[in-house]
């Protein structure tokens, strides 16, 4: 079995990855997405890390994701999204973004 996933923080890179291959494409942001629901790790494990991964991204609290609607992108703060995470309130979707369920 061949897994292939692109990772990139360029929203017009995982864009055109998305749309142009079979690949699913991720950001920083969706490795607690993938580590709570293909590791099975806890909220209070992955906190500690996300409270990390937070520290090094002092300039910046808000994410995008997508709507319900799936077409508009709002700006989130990041520790709402985590929140939002473990209550299985986001989808993952193909391009790297969250969308609200």
């Amino acid at each position: 079995m061949e897994l292939y996933i692109f990772c990139s923080d360029d929203r017009k890179v995982r864009s055109v990855m998305s749309n142009q291959s079979n690949i699913d494409c991720v950001r920083a942001l969706t490795s607690f997405y993938l580590a709570k629901n293909y590791l099975h790790m806890s909220k209070e494990y992955a906190q500690v890390f996300f409270d990390s991964w937070m520290a090094l991204h002092r300039n910046q609290k808000c994410f995008q994701i997508y709507s319900k609607s799936g077409y508009q992108l709002e700006r989130v703060l990041g520790q709402d999204i985590f929140d939002m995470l473990y209550e299985d309130e986001l989808d993952l979707q193909k391009d790297g973004f969250f969308k609200r369920k």
